[in-house]
């Protein structure tokens, strides 16, 4: 890059905050966040978490000032080359934007699946943040990862809760918020937003696999069906808001009827609910295991058993963590690591 490139570079970064998937973006960002609060982004160098950066950094004009930290993980799930390449890729990101940058190198291991190899990755994103007293984490997951996440739960027969999808903010365990300010923009919007100041993202050779099921979906079944119902990602990102909402209703509904942190009911008591009421009351009595290990094809036997006839006492296991006993009369969750 040249010094006469450089010169021109802010004008181009303050500009791209014209662009509509930015300004979506920035709506949200600003919604999630206080306005004193400072945000880590977490940015991989591939097209989506620069664009977030690039589109935040474009809000605060130049330098990006105070309120970002652009942090990058570097894990050892590639080579070392490719790694290092990614790292040098977002540091001068980061001198660009005129924000902090801040890094880390975790050790994943090739055994571990791929919700450890997030989970490796999210404890280190929570260092940092704390480290940098960062009050938010914000990533890249965009409209069409959103899509592609109602699909996949689709398929694995998810309830309101699967398919309500990414939240826009949730709370980590260390306190601070990870935010999704670009669920409502698209991947192509977000290479627009890297375009339009002329960066080079950096692009993962496993994008390119359809040996996991998203890659497979994101290169085969999703590109179909936008060839037959133009806007797909769109309208599942709606139908993802509308069954959030649902959850949202269903668990207050079960918080009012059942009590809150109530483990145990009768089984009338239950009856007369909903079985997505009884579910979530279920569901929640078991709140610190996966949500997986708690979907409804494991709960939808537990709801069953309660609403039949039979007064034979059974139990039932969710991830050997909890014991849910149903009597004759009672129901009633025991969590076995106690």
């Amino acid at each position: 890059m040249s010094t006469s490139e450089t010169e021109s570079r802010p004008k181009e970064i303050a500009a791209a905050k014209r662009l509509g998937g930015a300004r979506v973006l920035i709506e949200q960002w600003r919604q999630l966040v206080g306005p004193n609060e400072r945000t880590l982004v977490a940015c991989s160098g591939g097209s989506d978490s620069c664009g977030v950066a690039i589109a935040l950094a474009s809000a605060l004009g130049e330098p990006g000032g105070d309120r970002l930290v652009i942090a990058h993980i570097q894990h050892d799930l590639r080579n070392a080359d490719e790694t290092e390449a990614d790292e040098a890729n977002v540091r001068e990101l980061a001198r660009l934007l005129g924000t902090r940058f801040a890094a880390e190198s975790v050790t994943v291991g090739g055994t571990r699946g791929e919700e450890d190899a997030r989970t490796v990755r999210y404890q280190a994103l929570m260092r940092l943040a704390d480290r940098n007293a960062c009050q938010a984490i914000a990533t890249g997951h965009h409209a069409d990862d959103q899509a592609e996440t109602v699909m996949m739960r689709l398929i694995r027969g998810a309830g309101a809760r699967g398919l309500g999808g990414m939240r826009a903010s949730r709370t980590l365990d260390n306190g601070c918020r990870l935010i999704r300010p670009a669920l409502e923009v698209t991947r192509q919007q977000l290479q627009e937003v890297c375009q339009s100041i002329g960066w080079d993202w950096r692009e993962d050779p496993t994008n390119a696999s359809t040996n996991r099921l998203r890659s497979a979906l994101r290169l085969g079944v999703m590109q179909e069906l936008e060839q037959l119902a133009p806007g797909v990602v769109e309208r599942l990102g709606r139908t993802a808001l509308m069954m959030a909402n649902l959850d949202q209703l269903v668990n207050q509904i079960a918080r009012e009827h059942l009590g809150e942190g109530q483990t145990n009911w009768t089984r009338d008591q239950l009856r007369a609910e909903n079985p997505a009421v009884i579910g979530t009351a279920i569901r929640n009595a078991t709140g610190n295991i996966g949500l997986d290990e708690r979907g409804w094809k494991h709960i939808e036997t537990i709801v069953r058993a309660i609403n039949d006839r039979s007064t034979q006492p059974r139990t039932f296991q969710l991830a050997g963590a909890f014991s849910i006993r149903v009597t004759a009369n009672q129901v009633e969750v025991v969590n076995n690591q106690k």
